[in-house]
Parts: C-alpha cells; structure tokens; sequence
C-alpha cells in the first residue's frame, strides 16, 4: 500500500509507447474525420455537376446512335 501511494507521489511520465498509442488514435480519428469531410465536399460537388454531366451523357447518346 505504502509503494502505491508513494508512485502517487512521482510526477507522471508518459512512456514512448503510450505516446505511440496516442498519437496513432488521435492520428485516425483525424484522418476519418477528414476522409469524411472530403467525402462530403464530394458528395455535395457531384450533386450540384451530376445533373449537367448527365444532360451531356444523354446528348452523347442520341448523337451517337
């Protein structure tokens, strides 16, 4: 009991492999948030173009055929 309350006592140090742990979960947390976020730029850009690229599409065709 006397040692747990004497490590208490010690200042905190961060071991380099808690550091790694951390750093690698804040790290991908980052990088889902902004996948996500480019995913929804993405998103938002393809519904404003689709309807445009689709009219081409469609214009391509009967010129085609």
């Amino acid at each position: 009991m006397l040692e747990y309350i004497e490590s208490l006592a010690k200042p905190i140090r961060a071991t380099r492999e808690s550091l790694l742990r951390d750093g690698k979960t804040y790290r991908s947390r980052f990088v889902a948030f902004t996948n996500g976020y480019l995913a929804a730029l993405r998103d938002m850009k393809d519904a404003i173009e689709l309807p445009e690229k689709n009219r081409q599409l469609e214009e391509a065709m009967r010129n085609f055929k």
